[in-house]
């Protein structure tokens, strides 16, 4: 399924936003790691590739990359509460609270079977201001 990740706050505790359908339906919750220059992602449309990669670590896992970003590759979907846990990656969870966000694991799993093996999809990033 194509998605919209749409941002809405922007602070030194990362870059919040959320996962939608192309309709609009709330999904997920989103954080990214921000940087001085703001997040790795810019807005635009990106392909996501469905692969097997490994966070510093960690086990092998099955998630998508999003391709295309200039400059930068490895950009995935994962798991994690925090700013620190994504380098420039995009976090998926269930709630924000205060700096974090909530139920990443449960979120991500969920994610997954949303998009149940595709081999890859579109992803329209958007800030809202």
């Amino acid at each position: 399924m194509d998605l919209i990740l749409e941002r809405n706050k922007m602070n030194e505790n990362g870059v919040f936003g959320e996962i939608k359908t192309l309709s609009g339906e709330h999904l997920f919750v989103t954080l990214e790691h921000v940087y001085s220059f703001g997040p790795k992602i810019q807005d635009g449309e990106y392909k996501c590739v469905l692969g097997t990669h490994r966070l510093l670590h960690g086990l092998d896992f099955q998630t998508y990359e999003i391709t295309g970003i200039v400059g930068h590759s490895k950009v995935l979907f994962h798991y994690g509460n925090f700013n620190k846990d994504s380098d420039g990656c995009v976090l998926i969870g269930k709630e924000i609270q205060g700096i974090m966000i909530t139920d990443s694991r449960e979120s991500f799993s969920r994610f997954m079977q949303i998009q149940n093996g595709l081999n890859e999809f579109s992803l329209i990033v958007t800030t809202v201001d």
